[in-house]
């Protein structure tokens, strides 16, 4: 049985890991809502289920401690399951702050309490291993999508408390390790740091712009040698024009309230790197 729980926690991290891969390209198509503001869809699906269902919402710390002590039948599990993937699913490709992490965990939580129930029910075994099948497949659903199973087994020990679990927690992550390999899941984090790149190179075409910075009074450049401002990435300060003056930009060079610097970016991200700069210099108030 625990072999089967890594086989059935394989496949739906493999589930997991398409879902959570093609979603931005997903938000990237809606024509009515700008990037920025793909916030507002995880924003209106939480309220009603924050108002009807507040205890299902979150990390997912709390409902894994209690999911063996609601007596959910199998339906409300599924129910419960569809749920918590799909609202994960809908803030992550919002890029709302929140993480994969905790998120994994809890998933896992519902599917070993789906796999436990189903399979306690069809053999008449008694329902207090149900817990024993949530702590397993959190490992293995872990596994199964981070493809570190060492990690996976460590962490969920520490979350026991103990080692009685330890041969089955192996066996359930083995398995669902090798099914996530034979079906070609990567790891998501290197998956997603690949996308990331991906994602910023592919916007370089290699032409340069220039375009002019002022420096106005009281905004972070003011005051600041050109070594102490975190810039953009692509980003440099060829030269100052201050005055009827070009002064050479170098690390050490202090940029003054009406200097006029002149920026060499990448044409592709040109526009990405303006508003970046732009918002760099309304800090003044918080960091000075």
């Amino acid at each position: 049985m625990v072999i089967g729980l890594g086989i059935f926690l394989g496949l739906n991290g493999w589930l997991y890991t398409k879902v959570v891969l093609v979603l931005p390209k997903l938000y990237g198509r809606l024509p009515f809502i700008p990037a920025r503001y793909n916030a507002i869809l995880p924003f209106l699906l939480v309220i009603p289920i924050g108002y009807f269902l507040p205890q299902v919402i979150g990390g997912g710390s709390e409902l894994i401690l209690h999911l063996s002590n609601w007596q959910l039948s199998l339906g409300m599990l599924l129910g419960l399951w569809v749920l918590r993937f799909v609202f994960s699913m809908v803030s992550y490709g919002a890029n709302v702050p929140g993480g994969i992490f905790l998120p994994i965990l809890s998933l896992g939580a519902i599917l070993g309490a789906i796999y436990g129930k189903a399979t306690l029910s069809l053999f008449s075994f008694d329902p207090q291993y149900l817990p024993h099948f949530i702590i397993f497949a959190m490992a293995g659903y872990f596994t199964a999508i981070g493809k570190a199973p060492l990690t996976a087994i460590i962490l969920v020990t520490e979350m026991v408390g103990g080692m009685n679990q330890l041969m089955p927690l192996a066996i359930c992550s083995f398995s669902a390790f090798v099914t996530a390999n034979l079906l070609g899941v990567d790891p998501i984090y290197e998956s997603l740091l690949e996308m990331l790149i991906a994602s910023h190179d592919s916007k370089r075409n290699g032409k340069k712009y220039l375009f002019d910075l002022p420096v106005r009074a009281e905004s972070y450049f003011s005051s600041k040698e050109i070594r102490d401002v975190r810039w953009p990435e692509d980003v440099l300060v060829i030269s100052i024009r201050r005055g009827q003056q070009n002064v050479v930009a170098t690390g050490k060079t202090v940029m003054q309230t009406g200097d006029v610097l002149h920026v060499l970016t990448d044409l592709g991200l040109a526009k990405t790197v303006q508003e970046e700069l732009k918002q760099l210099g309304k800090r003044q108030i918080f960091d000075t």
